[in-house]
């Protein structure tokens, strides 16, 4: 019998456009979670800026109460929109399975599950369509198995990423999937994000790539 392949998550950064990538991918050897400069680097190498220029007023109407903060409070945010990531200077995340190939998983699905949020505020992670959110992660009204997305084996997508306050925000996802064989494979890891850089923070940001931190 096959090993079953172990999950990984390994994430590509593409410094000329900001274009972040966090990809699950099969592989055979030890599970991992990294987000990539161009390279692997652990999670806890890594710290992910969220600029204070992508703060936006939140929107009144109860369809945003998952934000976790009141009507017109400053609220930042990672856009699904490159063209608005590139605008605000800020990574443009994404998820995607395009190394996975198909026939290796149960319905050639894999899942990204918050477990976790250590933070001064909420996070949340949701698409914006038609000028309505369609929410898939967010703890404000506590974290639950449904707070997570799927991905297809060879795709990727893009959301927004929000946070209700500033500060240090260390966050915990769930790679999972089940492979063909009946097994559940999963890894856990812990993803810092920096929202609105101090100046010295600033200096290092500039310095290592505009958005990502490469810590000591």
């Amino acid at each position: 019998m096959n090993t079953p392949p172990a999950m990984q998550i390994l994430g590509w950064v593409n410094t000329t456009n900001s274009n972040c990538t966090c990809t699950l991918i099969p592989e055979r050897s030890s599970t991992g979670l990294a987000l990539s400069q161009e390279a692997e680097y652990k999670p806890d190498e890594i710290v992910i800026v969220v600029p204070n220029s992508a703060v936006f007023a939140r929107p009144a109407g109860t369809e945003w109460l998952f934000l976790g903060n009141a009507p017109g409070d400053d609220t930042w945010h990672l856009p699904q929109s490159g063209t608005d990531a590139e605008t605000f200077a800020s990574p443009f995340l994404g998820i995607g399975a395009e190394e996975a190939a198909t026939g290796v998983f149960q319905n050639d699905r894999l899942y990204l599950t918050l477990i976790e949020v250590d933070g001064p505020g909420h996070f949340s992670l949701y698409k914006v369509s038609f000028g309505l959110p369609v929410v898939y992660m967010a703890d404000s009204d506590g974290i639950f198995a449904d707070d997570r997305v799927t991905v297809q084996a060879g795709g990727h997508d893009h959301y927004n990423m929000a946070f209700s306050q500033a500060g240090d925000y260390r966050i915990t996802f769930e790679a999972s999937a089940l492979s063909v064989e009946g097994d559940r494979l999963t890894h856990q890891a812990v993803f810092h994000f920096h929202v609105i850089p101090e100046p010295a923070t600033l200096a290092l940001l500039l310095a290592g790539g505009w958005f990502l931190i490469r810590r000591p």
